[in-house]
């Protein structure tokens, strides 16, 4: 196996699925991967902001929000939403399955290949 044709890609794009059906919606989110550097700083910064404390579901919110580059196709009241930090933050919080989502796609490694 050539170890220098496995690179991985630092973000992706993941359709997000209702998870009511399992279906997939036509809601798409491009995300860091756990691996890239990006989400390594975003990690550290949080670290840094605060090393006396537990890792906790604020924190864990706060990484995977900032690990966020873009989504498409999020509605809420037929208002089409962009994706701000707060925006990402806000439905992570109020939609935790959607945040839960987000935090399996941003680990699956073998998704993240070229």
């Amino acid at each position: 196996m050539e170890f220098k044709n496995l690179k991985l890609s630092d973000s992706r794009v993941v359709t997000i699925t209702d998870p009511t059906t399992g279906l997939n919606s036509d809601m798409t989110v491009e995300l860091y991967g756990f691996h890239s550097d990006h989400f390594k700083k975003i990690g550290a910064e949080i670290y840094e902001a605060n090393p006396e404390a537990k890792f906790d579901d604020s924190m864990s919110i706060e990484l995977i929000s900032k690990s966020v580059k873009t989504w498409a196709n999020v509605t809420l009241d037929g208002k089409s939403i962009k994706p701000t930090l707060d925006n990402i933050k806000k439905f992570c919080i109020d939609y935790p399955w959607f945040k839960d989502q987000l935090e399996k796609e941003a680990s699956r490694y073998k998704d993240f290949f070229n």
